[in-house]
């Protein structure tokens, strides 16, 4: 009875997987316009970007719209910041990265390297 138990609760794991997943190699759900330069998913085609980004600074929070604001957070470590800009970090060529001890919310955007 207990082979029989077992046999099927894994015939029926087995069914829940397979109904459970999606086809890899079936693109034609997908809106190209949804992917990235690499062919990955975007955020976008989850919750539009207007959406994913608080707009203004929540209270105890210092904003960070540039590279420099970004540097000066160094000055305050154990402060929280929020990112309220893409940055383009690639041009900064004396960046090493900084050290943060509070808070760090990148409110959904992006900080480019190279």
């Amino acid at each position: 009875m207990k082979k029989f138990i077992m046999g099927i609760s894994l015939l029926l794991v087995i069914g829940l997987l397979f109904t459970a997943c999606e086809s890899l190699s079936d693109n034609s759900s997908t809106n190209d316009s949804y992917l990235d330069e690499n062919g990955l998913k975007t955020q976008d085609e989850i919750v539009p970007n207007a959406l994913l980004h608080k707009t203004e600074v929540p209270a105890g929070y210092i904003g960070i719209y540039t590279v420099e604001d970004l540097k000066n957070a160094e000055a305050n470590a154990d402060g929280n910041y929020i990112l309220m800009n893409d940055l383009d970090l690639s041009s900064a060529a004396d960046w090493d990265g900084i050290y943060i001890n509070g808070i760090f919310d990148g409110n959904n955007y992006l900080n480019k390297l190279q």
